[in-house]
């Protein structure tokens, strides 16, 4: 994995890609109300990948080592 290089996409069945949603979102310093920083919204398409993902992934890994865990 990239080292904080890619904070603002979205790391889905192991890869970096923009989120398809325009709309940011904005983390904010809750003192002043400053965007801190803003990070790619996820669409339905973006969370409908990474939930197949982690359905395909699940049965692996739940049937894997606990060593390997």
């Amino acid at each position: 994995m990239e080292n904080y290089t890619n904070v603002n996409r979205q790391f889905i069945n192991g890869k970096w890609s923009d989120g398809g949603d325009s709309a940011p979102i904005n983390n904010l310093n809750p003192y002043s109300d400053e965007v801190i920083h803003s990070l790619s919204s996820a669409n339905t398409i973006d969370v409908d990948a990474a939930f197949e993902a982690a359905r395909l992934a699940s049965d692996a890994w739940a049937n894997s080592n606990p060593l390997f865990k």
